[in-house]
C-alpha cells in the first residue's frame, strides 16, 4: 500500500476499513445532482476523531463524495451541500472547522 492509502467507503452501507497511519483515509460516493466542493481544516488527533468525523459527514444529506487527509488535517466534501452544512455537523461532534486556504500550510 502506498503512503497516501485510501479507505474506501460507500455511503450507502459503509464498507471498507479505517486504515489507521495512512495520511488520507475515507472516500466515500454516491449519486446526485449539483456539485459544490467544501475544503475545510479540522483538527485531526486520533483515530477517533478520524471516525466521528467521517461518521458525521456521511449523515450530510446529497453528498457525493468525501475524503479526509490527516496529514493535511483537511476535510474536503463535495456534492450539493454549503460550507455551513459542514460546519454544522462537525461543530455537533465537538470539532472545530475552519476554511481551507490554499497557501495554509500550518498543521493543526
Amino acid at each position: 500500500m502506498s503512503s497516501e492509502g485510501l479507505c474506501d467507503r460507500r455511503r450507502e452501507g459503509g464498507g471498507g476499513d479505517l486504515q489507521t497511519g495512512d495520511e488520507r483515509v475515507g472516500e466515500g460516493l454516491c449519486e446526485s445532482g449539483d456539485e459544490r466542493v467544501v475544503e475545510l481544516k479540522v483538527g485531526l488527533h486520533c483515530e477517533d476523531c478520524i471516525k466521528m468525523i467521517l461518521k458525521a459527514i456521511k449523515k450530510i444529506e446529497d453528498i457525493e463524495t468525501y475524503d479526509v487527509d490527516t496529514r493535511l488535517n483537511k476535510v474536503t466534501v463535495t456534492g450539493n451541500v454549503t460550507n455551513q452544512q459542514v460546519i454544522k455537523a462537525l461543530q455537533k461532534i465537538g470539532k472545530h472547522a475552519s476554511y481551507w486556504q490554499r497557501d495554509s500550510t500550518t498543521s493543526y
